[in-house]
C-alpha cells in the first residue's frame, strides 16, 4: 500500500504508469485487477497508480519473472538478428519505420506472453487480445507484400525465440516438471493463437 502521507501529485494515470513499467495499458489494468499490482481510485474514480510502487517494481524486477521473460526475449531476439541475420532475411524487407511497428507489436506481445504464461488460469480476454495482436502483425506483413510463407516464417522466428526463452528460464527457476510443462503448454496456445490470426489475415485478402 502506499503511504497515508504520500502526495496524490506522486500518482499517475494508466497509461503513463503503463509506458513507465513498459508494458501496454490493458496489460497493466488486468495486473492491477488481480491485485498484482497496487491502484488507486480518485474521489471520481478514476485509477491511479504511485509512482514509488512503480520504480519499486522497475528496480527489483517486480512481478516474478515477468520482466525477466520480456528482457529475456527482447535480448535473445537481439542477439539472434545481429549474429544470425540470413536466418531473418524477411526482417530486410522491413523499412525503417515498418521495424519500429514490428518492434511495438512484438513488445505488445511480450508483455501479454509474462502474464499468460505464468498464469494458472484461463484468460479469455487475454486470449482475445492476443489474437488481435496477431492480427496486426498480419496486417503489418501483408502490407509488405509479405508471402504467406515468409510470413509464417517470421512469426516462427519470434516463436522459437518465446519457446527458448520459457525453457532457460524455467531451468534457472528450478521450476518443477509439471510448471515447467504448463508454462510451455500456454507458450504453445499464445503462439498457436497468433499464427492462426496471421493467417486469417491473408486467407481474408486473398
Amino acid at each position: 500500500m502506499v503511504r497515508l502521507d504520500e502526495s496524490l501529485e506522486s500518482r499517475v494515470r494508466l497509461t503513463v504508469a503503463a509506458k513507465r513499467l513498459g508494458v501496454n495499458a490493458s496489460t497493466l489494468r488486468r495486473w492491477a485487477d488481480n491485485g498484482q499490482v497496487p491502484s488507486y481510485r480518485t474521489a471520481g474514480g478514476h485509477r491511479r497508480f504511485s509512482v514509488s510502487e512503480l520504480d519499486t517494481i522497475i528496480s527489483s524486477n517486480g512481478n516474478g519473472s515477468r520482466a525477466t521473460i520480456s528482457s529475456a526475449v527482447v535480448s535473445r531476439v537481439r542477439r539472434s538478428l545481429a549474429h544470425n541475420p540470413k536466418d531473418a532475411s524477411w526482417n530486410n524487407q522491413f523499412k525503417a519505420d515498418d521495424r519500429e511497428d514490428f518492434r511495438r507489436i512484438g513488445s505488445r506481445l511480450i508483455a501479454l506472453a509474462d502474464d499468460y504464461i505464468i498464469s494458472q488460469r484461463k484468460s479469455p480476454d487475454a486470449e482475445r487480445e492476443i489474437a488481435a495482436i496477431g492480427q496486426e502483425y498480419g496486417m503489418l506483413l501483408y502490407k509488405q507484400n509479405m508471402s504467406l510463407s515468409k510470413a509464417v516464417n517470421a512469426f516462427i522466428y519470434f516463436r522459437r525465440q518465446i519457446e527458448e526463452t520459457t525453457k532457460e528460464l524455467s531451468r534457472q527457476k528450478s521450476l518443477n516438471s509439471v510448471e515447467t510443462s504448463r508454462a510451455q503448454i500456454r507458450t504453445g496456445v499464445l503462439c498457436d493463437l497468433v499464427l492462426q490470426s496471421i493467417a486469417d489475415v491473408y486467407n481474408m485478402r486473398d
